[in-house]
Formats: structure tokens, sequence, C-alpha cells
């Protein structure tokens, strides 16, 4: 890496910021915890969606880096707001680094009460990559009493079976599933299944995108304690609890 490149992703690092988007309890709509959604840079007010950051740090080699870089912010918030509850997405690259645990057993051996206020969120494709190591990566997490999530559940072509040996306690529907799942009988026979599914394994069950009054009551009716989408609340950019 040249010089100006190593410039280029400490500034790149440093002007990183998270919108926080809050996890709702289905029968209170009261926030649960939040979601940190990465933000880079802009303005004060228009900081940038860092989708395209990602990409490019994706093919830079830089995801290490700014994983931990996300996991240091999220803990830092965690220990100035006692109030405060997150959770934090992870690269599939990070599921096999060594490097990121350590950081992260270092922090909360310091600070062990913070690990049952952070949830690691990681996605079903990144898990198929190699499911006895994602298994592995998640068990350490909850021995550190760091609750685990599997995002994006229908997305890919993860089987039940694979999500019970991920022993994950938060599994979270893609919205592909829940929006319009009152109307649409093949949705609503996938997350039936997933449902029995969670309830058999003691999982909470999270659905995203939910678009109606007809899609929640269907989806409560299934033992979905948890909602997440702009009905429930938008991401923003300063923290919730210190309003």
């Amino acid at each position: 890496m040249t010089e100006d490149r190593s410039k280029q992703r400490a500034l790149e690092l440093g002007a990183l910021s998270f919108a926080y988007q809050p996890i709702v309890a289905a029968s209170t709509r009261v926030p649960a915890y939040w979601e940190c959604l990465l933000r880079l840079g802009g303005s004060a007010t228009r900081p940038i969606g860092a989708t395209g950051f990602i990409e490019a740090a994706e093919h830079m080699g830089d995801m290490p880096a700014l994983d931990r870089r996300v996991l240091d912010m999220a803990l830092d918030a965690l220990e100035r707001h006692a109030a405060a509850a997150l959770s934090v997405n992870l690269s599939g690259l990070t599921v096999a680094d060594r490097d990121w645990l350590s950081a992260l057993n270092r922090r909360l051996g310091a600070a062990p009460a913070l690990g049952p206020r952070l949830v690691v969120e990681i996605t079903e494709t990144a898990a198929l990559g190699d499911i006895p190591a994602a298994a592995r990566f998640v068990s350490e997490l909850r021995a550190l009493d760091v609750r685990v999530a599997l995002d994006d559940f229908g997305a890919g072509h993860t089987s039940f079976r694979n999500l019970m040996a991920l022993k994950v306690d938060i599994v979270k529907i893609d919205a592909g599933y829940a929006a319009g799942i009152a109307e649409a009988p093949r949705q609503q026979s996938f997350v039936c299944s997933l449902a029995d599914a969670a309830r058999d394994q003691g999982l909470s069950v999270v659905a995203e995108g939910a678009m109606s009054d007809a899609d929640e009551k269907f989806l409560v009716g299934e033992g979905v304690e948890f909602f997440q989408g702009s009905r429930y609340g938008k991401p923003v950019s300063t923290p919730p609890w210190e309003k």
C-alpha cells in the first residue's frame, strides 16, 4: 500500500459515523436495541451511505480494518452510554478473522458488562462459506455474552439444518419475505416454517420490512417478536438515547 493510499484510508476511517435504526418489540413498539448503519463523510447534516465505500474496501482488501473500526466505534458508544444496546454488521471475511475476535476479547476483558448489550450480525451468505467455521465463531461470541443474529435469512440458500448448526440467538427474516406477506401464501409458508424452527431452538425472530397492519398481524401471529424498518423508525444520526 502506498503512503498516499494509507493516508486516504486513515482519513476515510476517521470520517465514519453511525446512523441508528431501532429494532422494536412487537408488543410495545419500544426499541429493544439499535442497528448501527455505517455512514461516511459528507456534511455534518448529510453523511453518505457507505455502500460504495464498503465495495471499495472489499476490493482493496481493507475490510478487516473497516470491521475493526466499526467494532471500536460501537464499543466506545456502549461505554459512553449505559442506556445503549447496539448491533453491528460484519463482513464475511471477519467471520474467519482471529485478530477481530482477539480485539473483541481484549475490550470485553476490560469491560465485560458491554457484552450483553452488543449484537453481532452476520449474513446468511457469509455463514454459508464455511458452516463449521461460522459455528465456531458464533460459539466464541456467545461465550463472551455477545448475542449473534443471522441477517437476511431467506435471501440465500441456508437450510434450517444449517440454521440450527450455527446456534445463533436471533434470526432476521429478509424483507423480501416480510413485505406484503399478508397477501402472499408462498411467503407465509416459508415464515411459518422458520417460526416453528425458531421456537424449537429458542431463537428470537426479527421481521424486516413489514409494510401494513395486515403484514404485522400475520407475523405476530407466527411468533415474530421484533420489527425493523421505516414503519418502525428510520435511521437517525443523533443517538436516540441522547434525546
